[in-house]
């Protein structure tokens, strides 16, 4: 059976609780990345391992339940907390992460995060970023199958240099089209019918759907 991981980052827009249920909570391996942890303890929410190097957290009144298992890392380091708490969830045999939030704030941390998800990708793990207005995941080398309505915009744009990419069920469809790194003609598509297929020949993808 597939073993999940939520990861609680720094930066969250919105509420933990509307972008994960209870029952995803209570049926994953939950890790918070340094600030992550004051998040999560806001709104109830103990995690099983806090992970980072403290440097955003306020350490004085930092109060760690004896359960929650504690991961320090040194300030100078050449991996992000984020980076650290995906390592953290595939060394404990996590195969699927979600991360609740990483979206906003500083760009630089963005941008980081995404290049992050795409390197885990890479080695077999299915990664998604998602927080109350938009969810974000990579494609290469394979289908995915979307639900999404109207009212949302279904975005794809390439990761890679280039990448050859099919896509159906769209008011824009696109049939073996070769996407740039230096176009977003992805951007602001949505699904007509019921689903939307997403298949990439080659190449890397961002996949993303946004409210």
């Amino acid at each position: 059976m597939e073993k999940k991981c939520i990861i609680i980052p720094a930066y969250i827009e919105g509420s933990i609780r509307n972008i994960v249920s209870d029952e995803e909570l209570a049926s994953s391996l939950v890790i918070c990345a340094d600030a992550g942890f004051e998040r999560a303890a806001a709104e109830g929410i103990v995690p099983d391992i806090l992970v980072g190097d403290l440097d955003s957290v306020d350490e004085k009144n930092l109060i760690v339940p004896p359960e929650v298992k504690m991961i320090t890392a040194n300030w100078h380091k050449d991996e992000t907390d984020f980076e650290l708490a995906v390592d953290t969830a595939v060394s404990e045999g996590c195969s699927s992460v979600l991360i609740a939030g990483g979206f906003g704030g500083r760009i630089d941390h963005t941008l980081g995060n995404i290049q992050n998800m795409v390197d885990f990708y890479r080695h077999g793990v299915d990664i998604s970023m998602k927080d109350e207005r938009n969810y974000l995941t990579v494609l290469e080398s394979g289908s995915l199958t979307l639900s999404a309505g109207r009212d949302v915009n279904l975005s794809i744009l390439a990761h890679s240099d280039e990448a050859e990419v099919s896509v159906t069920g769209v008011e824009w469809p696109l049939e073996h089209y070769h996407m740039t790194s230096d176009r977003p003609l992805g951007v602001s598509n949505f699904v007509t019918g019921e689903k939307a297929e997403i298949t990439v020949y080659s190449g890397t993808v961002l996949v993303m759907i946004c409210k």
